[in-house]
């Protein structure tokens, strides 16, 4: 499905019909709704484009449609991500031909139903954390520093979820493809307390790192941190197997993209805008 090696991941997807992984959004009309005329393809294009470039990406970040086929009762809208002009990966969505789903994740259902009670044993102990460490919401993420979703998620999203609920935000590692050392490195930030303003970086200057690794030891530097105990920690690669073990226990809770939640162990996947997590925590809390 990804269209070469420079593919970001940003989401699995070998398709399970699932609506529940999907985005509901439709074209815009002028107002006369009909039940049983599909939209144009131009007008699901404009609908996919709208969508992912203004509540799914970072700014900066944008996608293009390069293809578009077609699987079973679906559209697979093969997309190029790009910033200032430079091809930055690729990645695929599914689209419903009715132009109202948009798929950027599965569940496997040949999975036994039991496995779902997996979800409430998720190790959070010693995992990186922010938010309320006594709320009665916690959310744990499965992402990724490679993943212009993720990055989506994490710079925008999860600031307005930490300004209005009182919620506990655990980052778990799950590195699709190259980005490991990124991972390495935010945890050896960690160490020196500087966990989640290199979170941030990483996520920020996604363009950066992906060509060149030596931006690890700058961003360390731009956080003042000790840079012979931060590149003492990153070359000895001892939060290698912490990372990639991680990433077992994602893909043991069906977890197959990123980003992923577990919001009080309800699995919620790909980054939906602020307004979904909005609803998601109201009723949680009136409960």
């Amino acid at each position: 499905m990804n269209l070469n090696s420079k593919s970001l991941v940003a989401f699995a997807i070998i398709f399970v019909i699932g609506f529940a992984v999907g985005f509901v959004f439709k074209p815009e009309s002028d107002g006369k709704e009909s039940s049983e005329k599909y939209p144009s393809m131009d007008e699901i294009n404009k609908s996919v484009l709208d969508f992912i470039n203004k509540k799914l990406l970072k700014p900066g970040i944008e996608a293009e449609i390069v293809n578009v086929s077609e699987k079973n009762s679906f559209y697979v809208f093969e997309l190029k991500f790009s910033k200032d002009g430079n091809t930055i990966g690729y990645d695929s969505v599914y689209v419903t031909k009715d132009g109202k789903y948009l798929f950027i994740g599965k569940f496997d259902l040949s999975q036994s139903v039991e496995d779902e009670k997996a979800e409430t044993s998720i190790d959070i102990e010693n995992e990186p954390w922010i938010g309320d460490q006594n709320a009665k919401i916690t959310i744990v993420v499965f992402s990724g520093y490679e993943c212009p979703f993720c990055a989506k998620f994490a710079l925008e999203t999860l600031p307005k979820i930490l300004q209005n609920f009182s919620v506990k935000v655990v980052f778990k590692d799950f590195p699709i493809r190259e980005e490991v050392k990124a991972h390495e490195a935010a945890n050896c930030a960690g160490e020196q307390g500087k966990y989640w303003e290199y979170h941030d970086i990483l996520f920020e200057k996604q363009d950066e790192w992906r060509k060149n690794e030596s931006k690890f030891i700058e961003y360390a530097k731009e956080l003042g941190l000790n840079l012979s105990e931060f590149e003492a920690c990153l070359d000895s690669g001892k939060y290698r197997e912490e990372v990639l073990e991680d990433k077992e226990e994602g893909i043991r809770l069906g977890v197959r993209g990123t980003p992923t939640f577990f919001i009080n162990g309800k699995m919620i996947v790909g980054a939906k805008p602020y307004e979904e997590f909005e609803k998601i925590l109201k009723e949680m809390t009136q409960k």
